[in-house]
């Protein structure tokens, strides 16, 4: 459903959810043209022999607002259905969505990516944690309305690979230290991160994790500065600075 130019405030998952409810083959639920209405405690007590994954891209497109709030009995079924089903989400270039990403995403623990760049959204859930064991690529760059993020909740996730936080006005302080074997590939461009813990043990001032990247020449290599203009990212000409990498994995 991208790039389709769809207006409106941003989507419930529940009209998706409670379809894939009443196509079930499960014998524990009531047949779906039975007058016995099909409850999430029905759901939960069946186990469907095989699992539908989906993919969901709204990206691109003119829809605003945020996500509304639910109650508790939509929230259980989204949870129950989509938690081991919906594999990527993206909500990518919709300049109006903002508010924050739900606390009922961290269940739904079989997302491999979520994409939210280029959008208001202003918070992400504490619950992004250890339990989203899946998930390989968190997008949320180019958004100048994303202040925080907790490091030490995304590091749970061991096998993250991609965190794209570029040209956010991230204002944390960065952690002291992270996991010696949570190494993604990140991103931090044009943020306003903070490190005042003093230098690490090569003299950088830096977290002891990171550190500048050295040439065969023992000159610090240089990658060209970056700014947003107009909502782009931009290199700026005639301009460089240290290149900043992860510090070996002893």
């Amino acid at each position: 459903m991208s790039q389709n130019s769809f207006t409106g405030e941003v989507p419930s998952l529940f009209p998706l959810a409670s379809t894939i409810l009443h196509t079930l083959d499960c014998p524990n639920l009531p047949p779906p043209n039975s007058d016995i209405p099909r409850t999430v405690e029905d759901f939960l007590g069946c186990e469907p022999p095989t699992t539908t994954t989906i993919s969901l891209d709204l990206s691109q497109n003119r829809l605003s607002g945020e996500f509304m709030p639910l109650p508790e009995g939509e929230r259980e079924l989204i949870e129950a259905v989509m938690g081991i089903r919906l594999v990527n989400f993206s909500l990518e270039r919709n300049l109006n969505v903002t508010g924050q990403i739900p606390d009922w995403f961290g269940s739904l623990n079989a997302l491999t990516a979520i994409a939210i760049a280029s959008t208001k959204i202003f918070s992400l859930p504490p619950t992004i944690n250890g339990t989203m064991q899946d998930l390989g690529r968190l997008d949320a760059g180019n958004n100048p309305y994303l202040t925080e993020v907790s490091f030490e909740k995304l590091a749970q996730i061991t096998n993250i690979g991609q965190v794209q936080l570029a040209a956010t006005n991230l204002t944390s302080q960065l952690p002291e230290t992270l996991p010696d074997r949570w190494r993604p590939s990140i991103d931090l461009r044009d943020t306003w991160l903070i490190w005042d813990k003093g230098p690490n043990s090569r003299g950088e001032n830096l977290p002891e994790y990171f550190r500048f990247a050295m040439g065969t020449d023992g000159k610090y290599l240089k990658q060209p500065l970056t700014l947003l203009v107009d909502g782009q990212l931009t290199v700026q000409p005639g301009m460089s600075c240290p290149m900043v990498i992860w510090d070996c994995i002893r």
